[in-house]
This record gives C-alpha cells, sequence and structure tokens, in this order.
C-alpha cells in the first residue's frame, strides 16, 4: 500500500476520529550524517506499521520495534524534510513532519565504518584477548566476531580460549544499523602456542647383561619434542627410546619431556627406579687421581673385578689416551676436563665410569685457532678446531652473515668465494679467544657442493704403543648441557654427578651482572631446572652452576 500510493496518498488516505491518535517523533544527531530517530506515537502495539519518509526518495518501514527506532545516514550536508505516518489497527492514522538539519555529512555514501581489532595472549592457556579499534561507529554499531574454530560472541571486545595450538582466522563483522547498509569486516589470523597437555612416561623392559631398554609413553606430544633421559648412573640418551647398560644395583632413571617452541616452555618430567640383577660382569671401573704441579696428574685405578685380560681405555679428554692401568697425564692448558676410564672384560662384559677434574696449576688459557682443508671430493671441506678439549660454547661466523652456535656442526655455502671464516671459543674455566682465516670455497664441474664439516682433531695415545682391544672413544659429552641454545626466553639446564642434595646457578650477562639465580633441587646428583630471563634483552648471558669445590660456566645465547 505504502509503495503504491505514495507518501501523499498516505496522508490523504489517513483520517482519525480519536483525538487522541497522535503521531509524534525525537531524533538525535550522531556523526558522519547518521541521524537516529525513535517514534514517540500514541496509541501504539506490536502490529503498528511506521512509514518514514528522509527526503530525497529515501524511504524505510516497519512494524513494531523494527519500525519504531531507526537510523538514517544523510549523504549531504543540508535541511531535510523528515515525515513519519503510522497506522495503528483498526481506527487511528496519524503523520507528523518536522525540519532535520545535517552538518556532518562527510562522504557520498555517508558510511566511513572501519573495522579493526588487535590481540593479545590471556592468563589461561589457550586463551586470546580481542580489543576492538573499529572507528566510525555510533551508538547502534553492533558487532559479531567469528574465532575460526566455531566460536562466536557479540560484544564489543572478544575474549576466547582455544583448544588446541594452530594458527586460527578470526573475523570482526561491525554494523552500524543503518540505512542505508553501514558495515564493514576486519580478518586476522592469530597463532595459539600457549597450550601444554604434556604429561610424561615411560615404561622399561630389562634384557641380558644388565641391558635396559627404554620406552617414552608420554601423552600431548608432537613432532619436535625433546626427550632427555637420564639414567640415574652418570649416563644419558635422547629421542623417544633409548637402552642402557647397567651393572647390577637399583638405579633411579628419569625423562624429562620438552618443548620450547611454545611460550611458557612446555615440559614435565617422571622418573622410577629400575633393579638391574641380570649383568653377569663383575668389572666395575673407578679411580681416584692427584694432582701435582705444572698440569701433571696422576691417575691411580680402583677398578674391581678385573683380570689379566681386562683392557683398559682411559681418555683424559684434552685429546690424549691411554691403555696403562695407572696412567700419569700433563695437561697443557687450565680448565675443567672430563676423564673417562673403560673397562673391556670380554665381548659382553664392560663397565664406564667418569669424573670431571679441574686443572689449575697451569693457566687458562682460550685457543680459537682451526684448520680448513679439502676432503680430496670437490666443494666438501673439514673444519678441525686446534684445541676444543675445554670448551663450553663456540660461535662459527661463516662470513656469509650466517653463524653456528655449536662448535661441531656443518655449513653450506650458496656462492663459490672468498669467505673470512672466525671461530669464537669460550673455555668452561670462563676464557674467551677468537681466530680468523680467509678460505677460498669452491665448487666442482659436477657437484653443487660448498660444504665444510667441523671435525674433532685425532686422538693421540700417550704410551709407547698404541692402545690394543679397545678402540679410541671421543671426548665424554661435559657434565653440564643447556638446550635450547640459542634460546628465546626459557632454556633447560641438565647436570649430572653433581654433589649435595642442591646446587646454586648462577646467569650473568655479558657484562658481569647477575640477572637470575636459582638454588636447584638435586635427585642424586642430577639436575633438570627450566630457567627463565623474562623480560632480559636479546644477548650472550654466562650460566654458572657451583657443586661443592667445583664451578662450571657455560654460554648462552638468547634471542628473542
Amino acid at each position: 500500500m505504502f509503495k503504491a500510493l505514495g507518501f501523499a496518498g498516505l496522508m490523504a488516505w489517513s483520517v482519525s476520529g480519536n483525538a487522541q491518535c497522535v503521531a509524534s517523533y525525537s531524533f538525535t544527531a550522531m556523526a558522519n550524517g547518521v541521524v537516529c530517530f525513535t517514534s514517540t506515537s500514541a496509541p501504539t502495539n506490536s502490529a503498528t506499521t511506521y512509514y518514514w519518509n528522509f527526503g530525497a526518495g529515501q524511504t524505510f518501514s516497519g512494524t513494531g520495534t523494527t519500525g519504531q527506532s531507526v537510523c538514517h545516514t544523510f549523504t549531504a550536508n543540508g535541511t531535510y524534510s523528515v515525515t513519519l505516518f503510522f497506522i495503528s489497527i483498526p481506527s487511528c492514522s496519524n503523520a507528523v513532519t518536522q525540519t532535520v538539519s545535517v552538518s556532518n555529512a562527510t562522504t557520498s555514501s555517508g558510511c566511513n565504518l572501519n573495522a579493526g581489532f588487535s590481540n593479545s595472549l590471556g592468563s589461561s592457556q589457550g586463551q586470546m584477548n580481542f580489543t576492538n579499534n573499529s572507528t566510525g561507529t555510533i551508538s547502534t554499531t553492533t558487532y559479531t566476531w567469528n574465532y575460526g574454530d566455531g566460536g562466536t560472541s557479540n560484544g564489543v571486545n572478544g575474549s576466547h580460549i582455544y583448544a588446541a595450538n594452530g594458527t586460527y582466522t578470526v573475523t570482526l563483522f561491525a554494523d552500524n544499523n543503518s540505512i542505508p547498509a553501514c558495515t564493514d569486516t576486519q580478518t586476522m589470523q592469530v597463532t595459539i602456542n600457549n597450550i601444554c597437555s604434556l604429561n610424561a612416561s615411560f615404561t622399561f623392559t630389562a634384557g641380558a647383561n644388565g641391558l635396559v631398554n627404554f620406552q617414552s609413553t608420554s601423552t600431548g606430544t608432537a613432532a619436535g619434542y625433546v626427550y632427555l633421559w637420564n639414567f640415574g648412573d652418570g649416563g644419558t640418551a635422547t629421542g623417544v627410546t633409548a637402552s642402557h647398560t647397567y651393572t647390577n644395583n637399583s638405579y633411579y632413571a628419569f625423562l624429562s619431556v620438552m618443548n620450547s617452541s611454545v611460550f611458557p616452555t612446555c615440559q614435565d618430567s617422571t622418573g622410577t627406579t629400575v633393579t638391574v640383577t641380570s649383568n653377569t660382569c663383575n668389572v666395575s671401573a673407578a679411580f681416584s687421581f692427584t694432582q701435582g704441579a705444572n698440569g701433571q696428574v696422576i691417575f691411580l685405578n680402583n677398578s674391581t673385578g678385573t683380570g689379566s685380560a681386562t683392557v683398559y681405555g682411559w681418555n683424559f679428554g684434552n685429546g690424549t689416551t691411554s691403555s696403562a692401568s695407572n696412567p700419569t697425564v700433563t695437561y697443557t692448558n687450565g680448565g675443567i676436563y672430563t676423564v673417562k676410564l673403560t673397562l673391556n672384560a670380554g665381548t659382553t662384559c664392560s663397565s664406564v665410569t667418569q669424573q670431571t677434574i679441574s686443572i689449575t696449576s697451569v693457566s687458562c688459557t682460550a685457543n680459537a685457532n682451526f684448520t680448513l682443508t679439502s676432503t680430496g671430493t670437490p666443494g666438501n671441506w673439514n673444519a678441525t678446531p686446534a684445541y676444543p678439549w675445554n670448551v663450553a660454547n663456540a660461535v662459527w661466523s661463516w662470513g656469509d652473515a650466517t653463524s653456528s652456535y655449536s662448535l661441531y656442526t656443518s655449513h653450506q655455502y650458496s656462492v663459490t668465494g672468498n669467505y673470512n671464516i672466525c671461530l669464537t671459543v669460550t673455555l668452561n674455566c670462563g676464557a674467551t679467544g677468537s681466530a680468523c682465516s680467509t678460505y677460498s670455497i669452491y665448487r666442482s664441474q659436477a657437484a653443487n657442493i660448498y660444504l665444510v664439516n667441523i671435525t674433532q682433531p685425532a686422538l693421540k695415545s700417550i704410551d709407547n704403543t698404541n692402545s690394543v682391544g679397545l678402540a679410541d672413544v671421543k671426548t665424554a659429552p661435559f657434565s653440564v648441557n643447556v638446550y635450547p641454545n640459542p634460546a628465546t626466553r626459557e632454556f633447560a639446564l641438565m647436570a649430572q654427578g653433581l654433589e649435595g642434595a642442591t646446587t646454586n646457578v648462577m646467569v650473568m650477562d655479558a657484562l658481569g651482572r647477575e640477572v637470575v639465580t636459582v638454588n636447584a633441587k638435586n635427585i642424586d646428583g642430577q639436575l633438570m631446572q627450566i630457567i627463565d630471563l623474562g623480560s632480559q634483552p636479546s644477548g650472550i648471558y654466562f650460566v654458572s652452576l657451583q657443586s661443592g669445590n667445583q664451578t662450571i660456566t657455560k654460554k648462552v645465547i638468547v634471542t628473542k
């Protein structure tokens, strides 16, 4: 009827014999040419129909609350005659016209709405908070949030708890609810990485001759998680599965599982007692030592169960070995070394023990020299540090704007050329040194290879003859490890062979200022501690671990 008769026709048709049937409305001017109208006509009910004419051919009609309050966007400044005609069936109809002045219209469309929002992690796992930054809104603007996992809400700001780590597409739909329509949408991808449902657990099975096989049964894990095994007798390993050979005794073995790619670091640990009775080998490696002057150390073999056929294998942690029963070694550089004694009493009977010793009778000097030689395979090179035996941390600068933060590593070049390669080492006694050399890295015509592998110098026997019956072994792992390195904010500190019930851990920055101190609890001489550097900036930090009369220092690179 409204369209067929036209507005003038409706007014001519409206006749009311009821003096109480009065059309009226109020209005409020908003931003950007928006004016909101509210009918105050009487009498009305839920069936009342309202016909609005905003001038310039713009009209709107609605029944009940839909037509009673409306907002209209005027696209140009000026004075408009706005008419409301209402019908309350069966006997009431009336009309009213008012003049409305608009002075803040800014665009031809009259819609300046721009949806926008920012996000931040909440305090709970999986929680993401959203702050509405939309502009061009009015009092009638409504919002619809879609969080990308099926969740929605309609508040001005949003907050949502996700059930799993991942990347989600979040959408904000803003609507000014005006005539003509004025809406806008903003979409953003957000990443959830703070959900940790990790539960560490493992099983083990005993085999012959002291062999025990371990299997992680941890739940809540994913690709990239790290498994750290500590077998309770000084032995360690990584991986989902591990095997270890024990002598007969009871040991407390534990597993730590962690993922440092989430924040805060997701980690859990568990342990249990492992009792071994299947090892029929009676040899048990043990030794003591006495330090003399000028780096001399006398080792006394205290092993039991040995015989004339027992083969001794010593690795003194400085690149030298021996097969003597009670050897004497002279260290040329101060620092901390791991000495390992291996007994071999048959094909299935062996025993290993190791200790760390601190050489203080000679100076501690960092030697960062290295050599780079071709392997004979075109484009494949080996770099060999001159004295890596007491190195705690190392940084290789490859001359192509990249670096590696591990002493034994490899590097792939992409372009033939001359490169200034530098090595910086920090010893476990605190000394630091650097050395650089320029090398020409080339490739063959047949293979596109520019590979550099870092290799360990050959071990040397201090005996008159080479060791017999026992292959030389590489230096035993240092008794303190840091993972990951480089780190972002948190890293795990793992140590073994500690004295007492607690160990003092101190973290210092490159200027020697103390930034973190922890009094960590030891379990059977072993430690697993998460260190949180909080808001400390990126840079080089030194982790100092003190146990008994020993102090061990490791360097950690922090990149944020």
